[in-house]
């Protein structure tokens, strides 16, 4: 990307959406139309969710992001091992999501990079409490909207096994990605945050 993505707080209400995201994957690579697609996930009801609203939000999120990762960071999502698949999933949200790829690079990965791998609910405070100084759009989101944000920014980290909950504290641990995928995004992706994502230079 030529020109930085804006600070958006639309990510409160979206996950990992990991399971979701192979499901659409796996019928892409079937062949599906994007007519047929569309059936599936609102009539079809094909990531179980009562609201047709939530369905088609959803699925936008993860074309949005899909959009982001060539077809063969898309197969490897189905093909690949659990950390590498889910690590992927993850790299589609740093690419798509310009608050949370500078939340992972300023605190969890900096963090783990000189060997502290705890994290704990004041780090994102922290954090929020500077964005809120260096911008005037996170300055003016409520405190609903930030607290939305923590919340999902810790659920996104535990659903990719970034991070596990011991009471108060959560544990740091980087995952071990496959390293054909981790060398293809090193040399093919126009936007490379393996460094700080998979602990690699």
């Amino acid at each position: 990307m030529s020109k930085e993505l804006p600070y958006r707080s639309t990510i409160k209400s979206r996950t990992l959406f990991y399971v979701e995201t192979k499901k659409l994957i796996n019928l892409k690579l079937m062949g599906l139309s994007d007519s047929e697609l569309s059936r599936k996930i609102i009539n079809e009801n094909l990531f179980q969710v009562n609201s047709e609203t939530r369905r088609r939000e959803i699925a936008r999120t993860i074309e949005v992001r899909l959009q982001s990762l060539d077809l063969f960071l898309q197969e490897q999502i189905v093909q690949g091992n659990l950390d590498t698949s889910k690590s992927i999933v993850l790299y589609s949200i740093l690419k798509t999501d310009r608050l949370f790829r500078e939340f992972m690079h300023e605190v969890i990965y900096d963090k783990a990079i000189i060997g502290m791998n705890q994290f704990q609910d004041v780090h994102l405070d922290t954090y929020f409490s500077s964005k809120k100084q260096q911008s005037k759009t996170v300055d003016s989101w409520s405190d609903y909207t930030i607290y939305k944000l923590k919340q999902v920014y810790k659920a996104i980290l535990v659903d990719a096994g970034i991070i596990q909950r011991h009471r108060n504290i959560y544990k740091i641990t980087l995952p071990i990605i496959d390293p054909i995928v981790a060398k293809h995004i090193q040399e093919n992706e126009s936007l490379s945050f393996i460094h700080y994502l998979f602990g690699r230079n």
